[in-house]
């Protein structure tokens, strides 16, 4: 997404998977004029660059547009690891919108609280064998230097700037594309790289998520592009507080 657009996440879904539309500002505003209903509540995530982007214009126009038509607007900016016990940084600016008919008083709502992080990058990871795709030729040079350096079991390595560098178990993974291309796990299998269904773990999906039967590539690029369930379902449970 760019700095000037954001996901309308669908609200009613189950939390299995997470159904969004990505909008421009204009167009989200004609989207909101051919609504069938009015939605009681609407949960908006934009980039942290929305918040800066032409000094916040954009997010200020936004939050006046809702004003406009009668809802209460708040917004915060969040991350896995501070709001969802996963340690994975990934900032984005949320937004939800209430209709003021439906709820009495503007202080009503609340987002989560921050929350102590106990999980490790560990939990995220799949146990045992991997398909052996996933896994590094052990005859190459790339592979002779990476077995050198990764001595440890279940933690992260990363490539960077030609240098392996070690992720602690307590820190938090990069989430781009670029990132994950050039990280690896040693097992008791070989060195690998993660699998689309690590890089689900950490965007909140439950094992119950079957994963869609679509090229590597394709499986990558949503889960980087997906929002964190887990993250959504807690702001969901913030939302239904005020209407129950």
């Amino acid at each position: 997404m760019k700095p000037t657009e954001f996901r309308y996440i669908d609200l009613l879904e189950e939390e299995e998977i997470a159904t969004y539309k990505i909008f421009g500002i204009e167009a989200f505003l004609n989207e909101f004029e051919l609504l069938a209903s009015r939605p009681k509540a609407m949960l908006l995530e934009g980039k942290k660059g929305l918040l800066t982007d032409t000094k916040g214009t954009t997010l200020k126009e936004l939050l006046s547009f809702f004003e406009g038509k009668n809802y209460h607007a708040y917004y915060q900016l969040m991350s896995p690891k501070e709001y969802a016990d996963i340690p994975m940084d990934k900032e984005s600016v949320f937004i939800v919108a209430l209709d003021k008919m439906s709820v009495r008083q503007q202080e009503g709502f609340r987002f989560p609280e921050r929350m102590p992080i106990s999980r490790t990058i560990n939990d995220f990871l799949e146990k045992g064998k991997q398909w052996d795709c996933y896994y590094v030729e052990l005859s190459s040079a790339f592979s002779i230097e990476l077995m050198r350096e990764m001595k440890s079991k279940d933690t992260l390595y990363q490539i960077k700037s030609s240098k392996v560098c070690a992720l602690l178990p307590n820190s938090s993974i990069p989430l781009q594309m670029s990132a994950i291309k050039n990280t690896f796990v040693r097992d008791d299998f070989g060195i690998r790289r993660l699998t689309p269904r690590e890089i689900f773990n950490f965007q909140g999906y439950s094992k119950r998520y079957v994963l869609p039967k679509v090229s590597d590539t394709q499986l990558y690029t949503q889960a980087v592009k997906s929002p964190n369930l887990a993250l959504i379902k807690r702001i969901k449970e913030a939302i239904e507080r005020v209407f129950h």
